[in-house]
């Protein structure tokens, strides 16, 4: 079978004006060549020799005009997009890893479950551990590891409290809570970014997205203090 030809394709794809302009140029170059007779036989070979020199650059200029054209058409085309729905929460959890990464705050995210999601590594100083082995696990034990930084005359009552907020939060009474404590961290390691005496803010929230609830975030706000006061049975 013979090999279909490529040249209807290929000047398919030639623009009108750069077809005008290779008739317009072969026009030229054949009123040219007619003039030839004219010319004394010395001068025919120079003008012969130009001519061609005019369609050899003629020919180049279209190439050139059409790559450049290409090239313009390529970078004006939108990217091209996925063709898959983009799935809401998994925006919101590369959001929050990306929040967590860049904090200086200690914090992690749970599931609805509060099944721990993801700890990021100002966690880790705080609680003088490898915060993603929490990732994962229930938040209970997390919370167990925070409050053996709470001195021991506040600590029962510190679990207390977050026993009473996790209620809270499967009854879905608050969408945000909040409260604080005072922690001692002075018998972690001398290199430890978190060592020392706090007052701890602890902000707790349910996270949603197009009205749909995907977890709960709590970040820990800490500020330095000479100073732990005693309980006194409410909280300080």
């Amino acid at each position: 079978m013979a090999k279909k030809s490529q040249w209807p394709g290929i000047l398919a794809q030639v623009t009108d004006r750069t077809k005008a302009l290779a008739v317009i140029c072969l026009v030229v170059d054949g009123l040219f060549l007619l003039s030839l007779p004219s010319l004394d036989t010395s001068h025919r070979i120079y003008a012969v020799a130009s001519g061609g020199v005019i369609l050899v650059v003629v020919a180049i200029g279209i190439v050139l005009i059409e790559l450049a054209e290409a090239r313009s058409q390529g970078s004006d085309r939108p990217a091209p997009t996925s063709q898959e729905p983009c799935d809401p929460s998994s925006l919101v959890h590369k959001g929050i890893d990306a929040l967590m990464d860049s904090s200086n705050w200690p914090m992690f995210f749970t599931d609805l479950n509060r099944i721990v999601l993801r700890c990021n590594g100002q966690l880790g100083h705080l609680l003088d551990c490898t915060a993603a082995d929490f990732e994962g696990k229930q938040v209970w034990p997390l919370i167990e590891r925070l409050a053996e930084q709470v001195p021991a005359p506040r600590r029962d009552a510190f679990i207390q409290r977050q026993r009473d907020l996790q209620k809270k939060y499967d009854a879905k009474l608050h969408p945000h809570s909040d409260e604080f404590e005072y922690l001692d961290t002075t018998h972690h390691p001398a290199s430890n970014l978190w060592r020392g005496k706090y007052k701890m803010w602890i902000h707790a929230d349910r996270l949603r997205i197009e009205g749909q609830e995907v977890g709960y975030l709590v970040v820990y706000h800490l500020e330095k203090t000479d100073r732990i006061p005693q309980p006194t049975g409410d909280t300080d």
